[in-house]
């Protein structure tokens, strides 16, 4: 894969996801939506948009509520009506607070884009 000898060694790997999904990762995608992975999708069924809808489908009717971490203040707003609670109900500290800031070229954030498509 010679990565040592390219300009943008990340933007090869964004190019050709499959080629390193399973040289390093034993079958677990690290360019694919990782949630997806956790929930049950194959790495296999990352790259079959037709199962990746149906399981998504799946989740829409399972759950009622799901709470994202990096939006967990409205999240907690979400949970506290669907639980018909008040605001004095909720409480909580922030702790382990960071920013995460990303500078990829233009045709890998296209890739990378694609790859999270299961979060949309």
């Amino acid at each position: 894969l010679n990565l040592h000898n390219r300009d943008h060694p990340l933007e090869t790997m964004m190019m050709k996801p499959e080629a390193f999904d399973k040289l390093f990762y034993r079958g677990h995608s690290q360019f694919h939506n990782g949630l997806l992975f956790d929930l049950g999708l194959s790495l296999d069924d990352m790259y079959n948009e037709t199962i990746m809808d149906r399981k998504i489908q799946h989740f829409e009717i399972e759950f009622d509520l799901v709470m994202i971490t990096e939006y967990f203040e409205i999240s907690l707003l979400l949970l506290r009506r669907l639980l018909c609670l008040e605001f004095e109900d909720l409480f909580y500290i922030k702790q382990r607070v960071i920013s995460l800031h990303r500078s990829l070229p233009g045709a890998a954030l296209e890739v990378d884009a694609a790859a999270e498509a299961g979060d949309a």
